[in-house]
């Protein structure tokens, strides 16, 4: 394989943004540090996973240090070294990058934002300049398709099954070897069964057959199938296995009521749904370990009934969790539960919530102030009531000799009483 190359030419690849000059070209007049690096680094054809070092030449053409801050890169690529010492006016550095092929497949183009003390980069942000690393990975193997993809699958319902079909190509056209390498987890079978055809007896190639056990947990599947193969070039393969199990009868993960406004109230509806393609959703009861939420079911049809979930007008102020459990008619599935989150926003708006530093006066909003008090009475400190109405004002005389308290009484519902703390 031929060595990198570091070359300022546009790779042909559908970037229509790319810049076509290299960053840091000083500018008419203005001194400082200058920062010039070519944005486009590009790399040899690589063999999916293959991981590639790459050096990229950072020079100062300005008249004071070059400091490099920080480098960003995107997926796939990563940065090695960084300079920490600044570059002085017409000295250069290197910065080191390390791309690793094992996931990615055709054209590549990463993205580094490398960041500096010149003040004239503003390609992503200020002081940012922004650098693309180009190039092709190609496998030697034609998987199709490319993974073992089981979309939504009920839990329990029977085994699913996914064949993935892997030819040689390039380099391995003429057979390969491979086997499976490392333990499946316990609710996923793979096997490898070679596709005769090949060159002097050897395989042109894999059947993988990959099973989905009932037993499977609910939730996002993920598992990469590692496979060792004999073709130097590339030793190894990775194969994806995808998916995503559900319950017989599902509900949302949550639900969400923040920020309510207190004494307006909320609702939200939540569908619980039969997955299995059976008839039949039986409430038989159902709790709900907030009191003061209220929680309406709805049947809609055989298959659905929708809960409604509302904040009360008279709901206490404050960041509220719930769980609401649904008991069903159905052995495999008896019980359903739908965590709520929410914040209820208080109607009555005291500001500021704390006294200190010096601030004497706390305003009052959204209700009728109808008594308050300085505790305790020898704290030196005395209030007074100067303004009334929708907006009033309470006005401290005096200085704290100790920690304090305004207490407030107001005529809002819910939320007649409000401590306001008062520091020396």
């Amino acid at each position: 394989m031929r060595r990198p190359l570091v070359l300022p030419l546009v790779f042909a690849l559908p970037l229509a943004a790319l810049p076509l000059a290299a960053a840091g070209d000083p500018p008419a007049g203005g001194g400082g540090p200058r920062l010039h690096v070519e944005r486009t680094i590009l790399f040899d054809e690589l063999i999916q996973g293959q991981v590639i070092d790459l050096k990229v030449p950072i020079h100062n053409r300005g008249d004071a240090p070059l400091l490099l801050t920080r480098a960003e890169p995107s997926c796939g690529c990563t940065v090695m070294a960084l300079p920490k010492d600044p570059i002085p006016p017409g000295g250069s550095a290197e910065l080191a990058l390390r791309f690793d092929s094992s996931e990615k497949l055709g054209a590549q183009s990463l993205q580094i934002l490398l960041y500096s003390n010149d003040p004239t980069q503003n390609d992503v942000g200020s002081s940012c300049t922004q650098l693309f690393v180009q190039g092709d990975v190609r496998s030697l193997f034609r998987v199709t398709p490319a993974g073992a993809f089981f979309g939504e699958v009920v839990r329990g319902l029977g085994v699913e099954e996914r064949v993935v079909t892997i030819v040689g190509q390039g380099e391995a056209r003429r057979g390969f070897t491979a086997r499976v390498e490392g333990a499946a987890p316990d609710h996923l079978e793979v096997t490898a069964e070679p596709i005769p055809g090949g060159e002097g007896g050897r395989p042109k190639g894999l059947r993988l057959r990959v099973r989905l056990l009932p037993h499977a947990p609910a939730g996002e599947m993920q598992h990469v199938i590692e496979l060792a193969t004999d073709v130097p070039q590339q030793p190894r393969l990775r194969v994806p296995a995808i998916g995503l199990v559900t319950h017989r009868i599902v509900a949302p993960d949550a639900v969400t009521l923040l920020r309510v406004p207190r004494a307006t109230g909320a609702e939200r509806r939540a569908p619980i749904e039969r997955r299995d393609g059976r008839d039949g959703l039986a409430l038989l009861r159902l709790e709900c370990d907030l009191p003061w939420l209220v929680v309406e079911p709805t049947p809609m049809n055989a298959r659905r009934l929708d809960l409604t979930v509302r904040v009360p007008p008279d709901a206490p102020v404050g960041p509220f969790a719930a769980t609401v459990r649904l008991f069903i008619d159905d052995p495999d599935q008896p019980v359903v539960e739908l965590p709520v989150i929410g914040q209820v926003l208080p109607r009555l708006i005291v500001d500021p919530p704390i006294l200190r530093g010096g601030r004497d006066e706390v305003t009052v909003r959204g209700g009728e102030v109808t008594r308050f008090s300085v505790e305790p009475e020898d704290s030196g400190v005395r209030a007074e009531l100067v303004a009334r109405g929708p907006v009033a004002r309470i006005k401290l005389l005096g200085a704290p000799t100790r920690p304090a308290r305004l207490v407030i009484h107001t005529d809002v519902p819910g939320e007649e009483r409000r401590v306001v703390n008062i520091e020396p």
